[in-house]
């Protein structure tokens, strides 16, 4: 999983490891180790950062985005400088409002792209059940 050290790997120690510090390279290309530091970041995205995201499936785009290019620029695809009104902005749009948001006019041309790309392989994995 992509785990930056300096950032989601500090955050995964601090806030469900109770660790200081960052996760070495080393910690991290164990493969264990390695999905349980991603898993414990969505967990972090999921109860901490993206917590009053009301809506399940715009929370799940706001995960997905947040993973890839952080929290504060999912906010900021909403409202570039204050977090609150970015939340209640969100939260007064559909799901499919917020994915069209997430991935035309997020700050990271990356992050638009990993978005249109998880939610395309979702698609594809679960047409094969």
């Amino acid at each position: 999983m992509q785990v930056v050290p300096k950032t989601a790997g500090r955050d995964v120690f601090k806030l469900v490891k109770n660790r200081s510090g960052e996760p070495t390279p080393e910690y991290l290309f164990d493969p264990a180790r390695n999905i349980d530091a991603g898993t414990a970041y969505f967990y972090i995205l999921k109860t901490r950062y993206l917590k009053d995201v009301r809506d399940p499936l715009s929370k799940h785009y706001s995960m997905i985005s947040a993973y890839n290019g952080g929290t504060g620029n999912v906010l900021k695809t909403f409202h570039r400088s204050d977090r609150k009104r970015a939340m209640n902005d969100l939260n007064r749009l559909n799901p499919n409002q917020v994915y069209w948001a997430l991935t035309n006019k997020h700050p990271s041309s990356e992050s638009r792209r990993y978005l249109q790309k998880v939610t395309k392989f979702q698609k594809e994995f679960r047409s094969m059940r």
